[in-house]
């Protein structure tokens, strides 16, 4: 259930970036690369976070 939610959320902001920076007049493959590279970033926060919320619940 949590892993969907992450996994939405990261593919929701790859989606925001790249339609902000076509605004932004960028080329496509800027923008995807931009988007790709703040929404891995973005990911292994967010598994971190999610890792260590579970180790606390086991204890």
């Amino acid at each position: 259930m949590l892993a969907k939610k992450i996994l939405y959320y990261c593919i929701l902001c790859y989606c925001y970036i790249i339609l902000f920076f076509l605004m932004q007049n960028f080329d496509r493959s800027t923008a995807k690369m931009v988007a790709h590279t703040v929404t891995e970033i973005l990911w292994k926060i967010i598994t971190k976070i999610s890792k260590l919320i579970c180790n606390c619940m086991e204890k």
